[in-house]
């Protein structure tokens, strides 16, 4: 069964890949992959090894604009600092939602947190259980849109902790060909490392598509762009959506 994180480590990001494309792929050789380092997998067939070599594709920031990954760890702070408040206040667990007003630039964590735990907190006197409550234009400087859900549903509990984080909405970067081909370039550069460990390596490339720094999708022109690649195989994952493309490969 696959399990997705809202606040994957790499580890769990790295797992969460692997089994999808091992339920999506139809083109594998029979056997057991085994997990290792460089490449992250080996499966040995019955007339060579192969490798498995897994990464994620970040999309870069406008130019000007700190980076995408970097606004996104300063967002999830601000989640654990409200998340922990609501915790020591012993406050019942909750679901909550956020829209940043900029999903573009850090923000000041403890303020922010200290803000939307305050925010949340004031609400839950006119809120009921029987559907979720949307905020929008609450005049912070942080927040454009606050869904507050309870951890009961007509009396029942439904959630056994405490769960805040993002409302996944934003833009979506269509066929970003020449990042893949960064990613492709970044990891060519161990492909010798690689073999020493099998005879036929390949390249999967995934996103967890619903965070900003991972937003991305390929149309027919970004799969059918052919990609240089010392990689006998390159895979692209859409993680959420569980799309798998075989990317080609010169």
């Amino acid at each position: 069964m696959r399990t997705l994180y809202i606040d994957p480590s790499g580890e769990q990001k790295e797992r969460s890949f692997f089994d999808s494309f091992l339920t999506l792929a139809d083109d594998l050789p029979g056997g057991n992959w085994q997990r290792q380092e460089s490449p992250d997998y080996v499966l040995e067939g019955i007339n060579r090894t192969f490798g498995l070599e897994l990464t994620t594709l970040v999309l870069p920031s406008p130019k000007g604009r700190p980076p995408l990954a970097a606004v996104r760890r300063s967002q999830e702070e601000v989640f654990g600092i409200a998340r922990d408040l609501a915790i020591s206040h012993s406050i019942p667990p909750l679901e909550v939602k956020v829209k940043f007003s900029s999903d573009h630039q850090p923000v000041d964590e403890q303020s922010a947190g200290i803000e939307l735990f305050q925010f949340v907190i004031d609400q839950l006197p006119n809120i009921n259980d029987k559907k979720s409550c949307h905020f929008h234009n609450i005049g912070s400087r942080y927040f454009s849109w606050i869904i507050i859900h309870l951890g009961t549903a007509s009396g029942q509990q439904w959630l056994k902790e405490h769960r805040w984080g993002r409302i996944h909405a934003g833009f979506v970067r269509i066929d970003p060909i020449h990042e893949i081909q960064s990613v492709i370039d970044k990891k060519s550069r161990k492909i010798s490392q690689y073999l020493k460990h099998c005879k036929e390596c390949w390249l999967l490339i995934g996103v967890d598509e619903w965070t900003a720094p991972e937003a991305a999708t390929l149309t027919e022109i970004g799969a059918n762009t052919i990609y240089q690649s010392p990689f006998t195989r390159v895979y692209f994952l859409r993680n959420i959506e569980r799309k798998l493309y075989r990317l080609t490969v010169s």
